[in-house]
């Protein structure tokens, strides 16, 4: 290591085959840093090379340099010859910062060179569930992708099911979650496939009158429940042919006259019977079943008074007093993030409509308390949740603007997007947080705010352990607070305190909603449509 250092110290290589030489030589030591720097030295970035492709794995292999790293991906998709290993990894790099447009287009130039890849396919399907107006054409591309090829992972093929569904494609949603969830090992794919089942319209389950070839029959033996699929190589197909719903059916036994009787439970097509046999696994209880779900009966308890019993059974005991964490929020020991978490299950709305109308309302620092800010000076106006819903409100019922559009991180969209189709919806005293709210929201922000994502943020998640990446709050924290160090001549409105220990309200960085709002109105940057 030492020789090398002092070959390139001595500033004597000059030939471009030797500092290439070098460069191979510090990436091979994984001396990434010094191999970038050779790299950069002299390459020609204007033609394709192998000492490019060696300069992208240094960048890459850096986990500090993914600003460049994406500067060039982008550089060789559009420059140079198709190399599928490049444009995945730039998919990779633009999901984790929402860039969904381009993911599409990436997507749709690799599916032009290989017909058919699960990662590209299932980031695709992805995109196109986060963008606002995806067209049909594209969905039935990936339905006629899906329907020649099988998918090895499961995360992969739960990514496209979900996206078919939430766009409208329900039976071939429902169809790729059934080819997974018909592996009884296969848990998660057998709970989603059952909650997919609920958001289904009616049609795609179907049950019948009397029993035909192709339909599943669910019966009952001795008090046991049993399925099986009618087909023409099956034997037992012709005895309950035409058979009916509680029609008992009579079988001869495999060894001398013995019969067994059967009781007809359900006829119903393949999509209903896996959900019935889902529904049998949960209510018996089996121990070895993986499904994270449980039946519950509030009949005894009804019967017997002891309602709050059975709500308890279903949720479980708390293990801390209700409103506790509430009203350590109330006394400032917690942040709005850190109540969101740990009282409110990651859903920031319903947490912010609560406070504001349920409960004491969401706390403000005092104007005084912030430095003289003058908002002329700022060229981007950064909201957080707590922001972005006091401003939204304030339109709502004011009819109040303000004359620049906002940034907002992508991320916030997309949590948005995800509760808008959640089928639960929520209300308080003065609100309802349902389908018309959420449109009229993300209507909003489609008009008033510009999203972006931190770059910085890649380098940032590097150094995250790894059961914390998926931490929803933590990467709404980390993308807003990054986005308002990364802009020039930004603030950050907000009302969550745990920004103040990345900016301090006296640093010029940040604002609360109120101050900004009071300042902005002197200043005669806000209107009233």
């Amino acid at each position: 290591m030492k020789k090398l250092d002092m070959i390139w110290e001595s500033k004597n290589v000059i030939e471009t085959f030797m500092q290439s030489a070098l460069a191979n030589a510090y990436l091979t030591l994984k001396e990434f840093p010094k191999a970038i720097n050779i790299y950069e030295s002299f390459l020609n970035f204007e033609l394709q090379s192998e000492d490019l492709l060696k300069y992208i794995q240094a960048l890459y292999f850096s986990k500090s340099n993914n600003k460049k790293l994406l500067k060039v991906l982008k550089l060789w998709r559009e420059n140079f010859s198709f190399h599928p290993k490049i444009l995945e990894l730039e998919v990779d790099l633009k999901r984790q910062l929402f860039e969904w447009s381009e993911i599409i287009d990436i997507c749709e130039q690799y599916l032009t060179h290989i017909e058919f890849n699960e990662f590209i396919v299932a980031n695709y399907a992805i995109a196109l569930n986060e963008i606002d107006n995806p067209s049909k054409n594209q969905f039935v591309k990936i339905i006629s992708l899906i329907e020649k090829n099988s998918f090895s992972s499961y995360p992969n093929a739960r990514a496209v099911a979900q996206s078919l569904i939430e766009n409208g494609f329900y039976l071939e949603g429902l169809e790729l979650f059934y080819k997974q969830a018909i592996d009884e090992n296969n848990s998660p794919a057998r709970t989603d496939y059952f909650m997919a089942c609920v958001k289904c319209p009616k049609g795609i389950l179907k049950e019948f009158e009397q029993v035909e070839v192709g339909h599943f029959v669910k019966f009952e033996n001795n008090g046991t429940t049993s399925f099986i699929e009618l087909t023409d190589g099956n034997p037992n197909t012709k005895v309950l042919l035409n058979k009916k719903v509680n029609e008992k059916v009579s079988f001869s036994g495999k060894f001398g006259n013995s019969t067994h009787d059967i009781i007809i439970k359900r006829i119903m097509n393949k999509y209903l019977s896996l959900h019935d046999q889902i529904v049998l696994e949960v209510d018996n209880k089996n121990p070895f079943s993986q499904i994270p779900m449980q039946s519950f009966n509030a009949e005894k308890h009804i019967k017997e008074g002891r309602i709050l019993d059975f709500f308890e059974e279903i949720i479980g005991k708390q293990d801390h007093k209700p409103d506790e964490f509430i009203n350590e929020y109330y006394a400032g020991k917690i942040s709005f993030t850190e109540l969101v978490v740990n009282e409110y299950s990651n859903n920031y709305i319903r947490a912010y409509y609560n406070l504001e109308y349920d409960k004491k309302g969401i706390i403000q620092y005092s104007p005084r308390l912030y430095p003289d800010i003058n908002l002329l000076n700022y060229n981007s106006f950064i909201l957080d949740f707590t922001s972005l819903l006091r401003i939204f409100e304030l339109h709502r019922e004011k009819g109040l603007r303000f004359e620049k559009k906002f940034i907002l991180t992508s991320s916030i969209k997309s949590m948005i997007k995800a509760l808008s189709k959640d089928f639960v919806g929520y209300s308080g005293s003065q609100y309802v947080l349902d389908t018309t709210f959420y449109q009229d929201l993300l209507n909003w922000i489609n008009n008033n705010c510009i999203l972006k994502m931190p770059t910085s943020k890649l380098d940032i998640t590097q150094a995250i352990p790894e059961k914390l990446k998926g931490e929803q709050a933590q990467n709404i924290f980390i993308d807003t607070a990054l986005l308002n160090q990364e802009l020039e001549n930004s603030i950050l409105i907000t009302d969550d305190t745990i920004m103040f220990k990345f900016y301090p309200i006296g640093s010029g960085k940040i604002i609360g909603t109120s101050t900004f709002w009071i300042k902005s109105n002197i200043i005669g940057m806000t209107k009233k449509e």
